[in-house]
């Protein structure tokens, strides 16, 4: 089996794994709100439980309205922006996989550093081009550098 081909079901694989839990925390952020009215139908169930005893009305109110806002605030401000992050962390590592496994090629291929490094640079955004274009002359790789 080629570089190519190993690399390949590797970054399949890795993918995989990503999207489950991004797909588990994108459920749970679509459940909590659908635990909360379930919440606030017991809240009512108890309420009309209890309408000849006025003091129970308020707890009973107060469950059904706590109920509602935990599912919306875990929903919201917990899983859904969990969700986005883990997105956007494994798209991330997708390209980081990509470009290694690029790199590698080129290297099996023979290819000239200069080119290589010319190629890769396309991967990164370009506030990570301008560091790594300041490390490079930090570190005298680059213009005018040792």
């Amino acid at each position: 089996e080629n570089i190519n081909d190993m690399m390949a079901h590797e970054m399949k694989y890795t993918m995989a794994g990503k999207d489950t839990e991004i797909n588990v925390v994108g459920t749970m952020a679509s459940l909590c709100p659908a635990w909360g009215m379930l919440g606030t139908l017991v809240g009512l169930v108890l309420l009309l439980q209890n309408l000849d005893d006025p003091s129970a009305i308020g707890p009973a109110m107060a469950v059904a309205l706590i109920t509602t806002f935990y599912g919306s605030l875990f929903a919201n401000t917990i899983f859904s922006p969990a969700k986005t992050k883990l997105s956007q962390y494994a798209a991330d590592e997708k390209v980081l996989m990509e470009m290694i496994k690029d790199g590698v090629l080129y290297i099996e291929g023979g290819q000239r550093p200069d080119f290589i490094e010319s190629d890769l640079m396309n991967y990164l955004p370009p506030d990570k081009k301008k560091m790594y274009e300041a490390l490079k002359f930090e570190s005298g790789g680059g213009e005018g550098g040792g």
